[in-house]
């Protein structure tokens, strides 16, 4: 006779294992954006993060096991072609079974172009003419569609965080029904989080909003345009490789002649050459993380990323 206790056992396995299979496999590309897809997914699976942020996402080659990665996803979130170019190609060339959420695509998503090395000038600070996002398409394989003109680091603006969140959770809602509950509430949950973290920044941002500022690769338009802070160029040339001469005399000059306070590096460009050039000008260098590098990944990780990143305009621009 057939034991029950085994036969209980393995009908409890048997809807396990059915349960956990019902669940996608989730891989984001970078920190910030897994973040948010995490805590969407918390208390129901951990999404895997393919890059952790050391190098930029702009150039950072594939390594084989993340392209394994990528393979075994069923889906696939990423910012786009413009941010994670080096994906592109792997990514076209995935075979049926991927769900590809492109968030540059994304109804809703503020989207901005992209501004040019050198100085910007005095740009707006509103939603106005140079706002595309009503140019989006919303389709499972989106990526094909031309994006190489925006701005990619959308995430820096919690507007956008909060159309991620809801985009993710409806498409994991219908692919994994079975979890519907919990994606949405868990979505609802990080919305209000995302609001509260929203206004504690414009009260501590708004200590420095009028405080002029240089980077040396822009990645902080979409940051600028919602907090009203002040970047004015970037040192970096178009191509993300390393400092226009052109750029620099003409940012070196206004330096001087403004008094800019600080000039913002990142972990994912050398630094040296930055420290000795605007050693000759007096200001002084400061590094902004919008990639969370040192944080632990997690629904955590954007939260603790938007504060640093707060703090890190204090330091550069207010501390004497």
């Amino acid at each position: 006779m057939r034991n029950p206790v085994y036969f209980l056992l393995f009908i409890f396995l048997g809807i396990f294992f059915k349960a956990a299979a019902a669940i996608p496999n989730v891989v984001v590309t970078i920190k910030p954006v897994h973040s948010l897809v995490a805590g969407v997914m918390a208390g129901v699976k951990m999404p895997t993060l393919l890059m952790s942020g050391e190098r930029s996402p702009h150039t950072q080659p594939l390594a084989p096991t993340e392209v394994r990665q990528l393979n075994a996803a069923q889906v696939i979130v990423w910012v786009g072609p413009s941010y994670e170019t080096p994906l592109r190609r792997v990514i076209e060339s995935l075979k049926g079974g991927h769900h590809v959420v492109t968030l540059l695509d994304k109804p809703g998503m503020k989207l901005y172009p992209i501004r040019s090395g050198g100085l910007w000038g005095s740009h707006e600070h509103c939603e106005d003419a140079s706002d595309l996002s009503d140019h989006n398409v919303d389709t499972d394989h989106d990526h094909d569609h031309d994006t190489s003109s925006i701005d990619g680091h959308l995430w820096l603006d919690p507007r956008n965080a909060k159309v991620i969140v809801k985009v993710v959770a409806k498409k994991l809602s219908v692919l994994d029904p079975r979890h519907k509950a919990a994606y949405l509430a868990n979505a609802q949950r990080l919305i209000k989080r995302l609001e509260e973290l929203d206004r504690e920044l414009k009260v501590l941002l708004a200590l420095v909003k009028n405080e002029p500022y240089v980077v040396y690769h822009d990645g902080m338009q979409y940051f600028d345009r919602h907090f009203k802070t002040k970047g004015i160029g970037s040192l970096m040339s178009d191509g993300h490789y390393g400092i226009n001469a052109k750029h620099f005399l003409q940012i070196a000059d206004h330096i001087r002649l403004h008094k800019i306070r600080c000039v913002f590096t990142e972990p994912q460009f050398p630094t040296d050459k930055i420290y000795s050039l605007m050693d000759k000008t007096g200001t002084r260098v400061e590094t902004l993380d919008y990639l969370g590098v040192g944080l632990k990944a997690g629904e955590d990780a954007y939260f603790g990323m938007m504060r640093q990143l707060a703090h890190g305009f204090l330091k550069g621009l207010r501390e004497p």
